[in-house]
């Protein structure tokens, strides 16, 4: 994750320069929030559910995460869905139930000669 944020990071500045940090401590609360208590209470409540149902199926979940973002965003900060947004979420929740919804493919193994 680590390389992952640093290669973000370095794209980020080529593309639009330095970061720019907001001063108000609105900012500064809100980015503790989202780094601390967000991360880490997604991260142990997201635990119990792969224990629970598995790693394959509780992968679903982050497909959800966008669409739920956006819908939150949309509560909270006003977003107006575009043509494509929306598209993007209905091809999401489609693809997932669709991958849901599949039987599980079992490939039988071959016998030892």
């Amino acid at each position: 994750m680590a390389i992952g944020a640093l290669i973000d990071a370095l794209l980020a500045w080529m593309r639009s320069g330095p970061p720019v940090f907001d001063p108000r401590p609105g900012y500064w609360i809100g980015l503790v929030y989202l780094a601390a208590f967000a991360s880490a209470l997604a991260f142990s409540l997201y635990y119990p559910v792969v224990r629970k149902i598995g790693p394959a199926k509780s992968a679903y979940s982050s497909v959800l995460v966008p669409v739920i973002a956006m819908a939150l965003s949309t509560a909270f900060e006003h977003y107006r869905w575009t043509a494509l947004a929306i598209a993007g979420a209905v091809l999401t929740l489609a693809g997932m139930l669709l991958a849901m919804s599949r039987g599980r493919l079992v490939v039988q193994s071959p016998d030892a000669a």
